[in-house]
């Protein structure tokens, strides 16, 4: 038997054609508090990494623009430091984005 605390205070071994205790029955289960779904703090995270990505690759068309509109080979090489730096920045907090979400999932309620 188990009591509602969580504790054994004794057990036996049935043989297989002997009848099962009598236990005392509990109410209906109840339903966690807060409902079912996924993480909430973990989701948010996720979509602020999100939008960082997404600001981060719009900063990176804009420097992107730049690189093609110029005339001076010296600003080349900075610039397309700039926007490769940028992209992978935005492909990063993409990711990240994308696996703190995946985990919200997981770790969520359900």
């Amino acid at each position: 038997m188990v009591k509602s605390d969580g504790t054994v205070p004794q057990s036996a071994y049935l043989l297989p054609d002997a009848p099962l205790f009598d236990y005392p029955r509990g109410g209906p289960p109840v339903a966690a508090k807060g409902g079912l779904g996924p993480s909430v703090p973990m989701a948010i995270g996720a979509g602020v990494l999100l939008a960082g990505a997404a600001a981060t690759y719009a900063l990176a068309a804009g420097a992107h623009s730049d690189y093609l509109a110029t005339t001076s080979l010296r600003e080349l090489d900075p610039l397309r430091s700039k926007t490769n730096g940028l992209f992978f920045g935005a492909v990063g907090l993409g990711s990240a984005g994308l696996v703190l979400g995946g985990s919200a999932v997981i770790v969520g309620k359900w």
